[in-house]
């Protein structure tokens, strides 16, 4: 995808990734209930998607360098970034979790901690790439 991107529009420059879950009726349950199966296609599903979605786009955002016209200046006069102005790598991630990944509810423990993981995940990108290459 990210080739095509490039192929198409001559740059990356934004990810937007949102991992369902799939049926409570296969990955519900607590630790006792859930099959080891089920909570690995969950997990693969709620965080491999997001992993694997900055590893094979993040490389492209930054070959795409900032866009034309960008003015890093612009986002401080409008107070949208204070202190320095930020790097010129412009590329966003945006990870979408769920009110899940903050407070859980009982019986549906592969989700939950998917969308917990997405959250961490997405801090831990944003201290990873946030400095060099993204905004």
């Amino acid at each position: 995808m990210a080739s095509e991107a490039r192929s198409r529009f001559g740059r990356l420059d934004i990810i937007v990734q949102n991992a369902f879950g799939i049926s409570s009726d296969y990955f519900g349950g607590g630790a006792m209930e859930i099959q080891l199966q089920a909570w690995r296609e969950v997990m693969d599903l709620l965080t491999g998607a997001l992993f694997l979605g900055a590893k094979y786009r993040v490389p492209a955002m930054v070959a795409s360098g900032p866009s034309e016209g960008f003015d890093a200046e612009v986002l401080v006069e409008h107070g949208l970034h204070t202190g320095d102005p930020p790097p010129t790598g412009v590329g966003r991630i945006i990870n979408m979790s769920s009110v899940h990944g903050l407070l859980q509810a009982a019986g549906v423990l592969a989700y939950e901690a998917g969308k917990s993981a997405a959250i961490g995940m997405t801090k831990q990108m944003a201290i990873d790439y946030g400095p060099k290459v993204l905004r």
